[in-house]
């Protein structure tokens, strides 16, 4: 690709994200985990959808009550311990019959930290991890080690252009929260990623599960080193 076409792509960490959200990542030359700004409320943050007694259903990371207002990478888990236990608990439940569960069980004992502090790390280390079991090989860096400035469509620029990008890819929601004229304004290219693609539809409903359960379901290792179209 053109070193002056790059594309960027910067999102907020989360539990265990959607197929999405590594297609994005695996679409784009460079990939910035958001953790510096404030932890949001009943978001993908600290929680995913999991398929529970056939149900959609939601597993929840606890966190600290106190640190709700605080920046993601600040913001504490609550008696992680405890939840380690009780989510390999519910896994061994509800997916010991999936295809890939021995595997992906055995994966996850290897990966999920049996210690940790702080969500934004909790999420941060494990999409490393599943992007690598994914074959994306993406560069990915945390806007908690960039020097952020006030507004939000100006730092995103600001980072963007530090990274000598022309081409920003945002989620279907970034129409909503960007000034796209400030976009234009600085010669950069906004694209929205459209979740009606050739991948997402092959899981139909369960394309907005998180990862975790396709794994647990379908072959995803490499897929994106094996399949390059995606």
């Amino acid at each position: 690709m053109d070193e002056a076409r790059k594309l960027i792509t910067i999102n907020q960490p989360n539990f265990f994200p959607y197929l999405g959200y590594f297609h994005m990542i695996n679409k784009s030359d460079i990939f910035v985990f958001y953790n510096h700004v404030q932890y949001d409320k009943n978001s993908w943050r600290n929680r995913n959808r999991f398929l529970i007694n056939n149900k959609f259903s939601w597993i929840t990371v606890p966190i600290v009550h106190e640190t709700i207002k605080k920046k993601i990478s600040d913001t504490k888990l609550f008696r992680y311990k405890n939840f380690y236990e009780k989510f390999f608990k519910t896994l061994h439940q509800f997916y010991i019959k999936k295809k890939n569960y021995k595997k992906i069980i055995k994966w996850l004992e290897l990966n999920l930290p049996t210690e940790v502090n702080y969500l934004g790390d909790l999420n941060i280390n494990m999409t490393k991890k599943i992007l690598k079991y994914l074959g994306i090989k993406t560069e990915t860096y945390q806007s908690s080690n960039m020097d952020n400035i006030k507004g939000k469509n100006e730092n995103l620029i600001k980072i963007i252009k530090s990274f000598n990008c022309s081409e920003y890819l945002t989620g279907p929601l970034g129409k909503e929260y960007l000034d796209l004229k400030k976009f234009n304004k600085n010669n950069l290219r906004v694209k929205v990623y459209n979740l009606d693609n050739k991948l997402l539809n092959k899981f139909s409903d369960e394309k907005y599960l998180s990862i975790l359960h396709l794994m647990f379901c379908y072959e995803l290792e490499n897929m994106f080193k094996i399949n390059s179209s995606f």
